[in-house]
């Protein structure tokens, strides 16, 4: 097949590599260093009219609407250049895109509604964000205090690796499922409820959110150890509170993980489930 990849970070140009050498002609409009076996190209409207599929970056858009890795190219600009029965393969598609795809006869595909993708991508995830805690941290993760706020797919593997290595977790969640299960892996469990009280997080050296909203408040940050670590690891940016003037606590904002960390691996699984959705059709 005719594949055409635009924008993205390191994990498209490493998929974009794995799908030519699987044997499908791929070409890439993007600024990154050129893959192997990959046609650079500069002119999108003739490489999107040419393919049978577009590959754009996960999620695809920035928060200003373009392709992400693009100089204001929009998803939705594409759609004039496309074949009927061209497929577009993307993370988090929105509802206005896929709608008009569909008027168009042009087919889509969302990365996260693939469940082997997301497990994947949230073990990815997760080990990134342990060699972050391994890097900022003063001290071993051994018997220190770990809080995990949220217990999904990213939360789970976190736990179960910095159990391993002896860090003393204690994990926020409002599933009863979620607590029954942290709490038989052998780690401390709270509801989301309790964290109402201030001091619920109790000495912990780090607070990892993983859960889509702001679950903590100003006021649990003044009862949080100094240097405490802050990491965010969920997509929204006001996820948590902003600091105090003169707060010698830290915060890290760590989205796309995969794609900054692992690009090679991020780029195997974006291959392999694009290979799969090709295979499909």
């Amino acid at each position: 097949m005719n594949l055409t990849v635009i924008g993205g970070d390191l994990r498209q140009v490493y998929a974009a590599e794995l799908l030519a050498l699987a044997g499908h002609t791929v070409k890439a409009i993007s600024s990154a260093a050129p893959p192997l076996g990959v046609e650079i190209g500069e002119d999108a409207e003739e490489a999107a009219h040419s393919a049978d599929a577009i590959l754009l970056p996960i999620p695809a858009a920035d928060r200003g609407g373009a392709i992400r890795g693009t100089e204001g190219l929009s998803p939705s600009a594409l759609l004039p250049w496309l074949r009927s029965g061209s497929l577009i393969l993307g993370g988090n598609l929105s509802a206005s895109l896929v709608a008009s795809a569909r008027e168009l006869g042009i087919r889509t595909f969302d990365y996260l509604n693939s469940e082997s993708f997301v497990l994947q991508n949230a073990y990815l995830t997760a080990q990134a964000a342990l060699g972050i805690l391994l890097r900022e941290l003063p001290v071993c993760l051994h018997r220190t205090g770990i809080a995990v706020l949220g217990f999904g797919r990213i939360g789970k593997f976190l736990v179960r690796m910095l159990r391993s290595l002896g860090a003393e977790v204690t994990v926020f969640a409002r599933s009863g499922s979620d607590l029954a299960m942290a709490s038989l892996i052998g780690v401390e469990t709270k509801t989301v409820s309790q964290l109402s009280s201030e001091r619920a997080l109790g000495a912990v050296r780090a607070v990892v959110n993983t859960a889509p909203a702001r679950l903590l408040t100003t006021a649990h940050l003044s009862h949080l150890e100094a240097d405490t670590l802050l990491l965010e690891l969920a997509s929204g940016s006001d996820n948590l509170p902003p600091l105090p003037k003169g707060s010698s606590l830290r915060v890290l904002s760590a989205q796309g993980l995969p794609g900054k960390c692992f690009p090679k691996s991020a780029g195997r699984i974006v291959a392999e489930a694009t290979q799969t959705e090709l295979s499909a059709v």
